[in-house]
């Protein structure tokens, strides 16, 4: 299954700040799909069916989210060699960064949503995704910054840059924030480009 990239960004980085630090804990965390993955609970109100226009502009949105997570490739990271699993860790958040103007630049092509709200919704999945890219590059010049050249320094060097990435594991990304309105929800629950999200 795709996941969206801002949400495999968050469970590889756990990932690998867990091996980076020398935990036992072996498996990555169990994170969310960037609130792709909350379907309408039992008995709660639903949208009236979407029109085709706000079908076809979550197809597009979930097209550029499925195409973004298959493009970022996870890094086999070997503390064993700090240096160049330090260049694996900046290689793999600039493969996140580069997707992130990928996706930045659908959303400015297709517009704000064709829904009710759909410019401050739209706004709100912007803010998102701008915060969260910010927080990717502060994450880069932290690592490039970083002198390394043991396995302790390596270690210094991912836990001072996931600090800057804390706050990716607290949100959904901007696919959260399309899904709060209630119309684009029952879209992408509805689109077929979605169901792999």
């Amino acid at each position: 299954m795709t996941r969206p990239h801002e949400t495999v960004a968050v469970a590889v980085l756990a990932a690998l700040l867990a091996a980076g630090c020398g935990s036992d804990d072996g498996e990555p965390a169990d994170v969310d799909a960037g609130g792709t993955t909350t379907p309408a609970q039992e008995g709660e109100s639903r949208a009236p069916d979407v029109d085709d226009e706000t079908l076809a502009w979550v197809g597009t949105m979930c097209t550029a989210l499925n195409e973004s997570g298959d493009a970022i490739g996870v890094p086999e990271i070997d503390p064993a060699h700090p240096e160049s699993a330090r260049d694996g860790f900046v290689s793999f958040l600039e493969s996140i960064d580069a997707e992130f103007d990928a996706l930045a630049e659908t959303m400015e092509e297709v517009g704000a949503p064709p829904v009710t709200d759909g410019q401050d919704t739209f706004d709100a999945a912007m803010g998102t995704l701008e915060s969260s890219q910010a927080a990717v590059r502060d994450a880069i010049a932290s690592l490039v910054a970083a002198e390394v050249t043991d396995q302790e320094s390596f270690e210094a060097a991912v836990s001072e840059a996931g600090e800057t990435l804390e706050e990716l594991d607290t949100k959904e990304g901007p696919t959260g924030d399309l899904r709060d309105n209630q119309a684009l929800d029952t879209a992408f629950e509805e689109a077929s480009e979605c169901r792999n999200l």
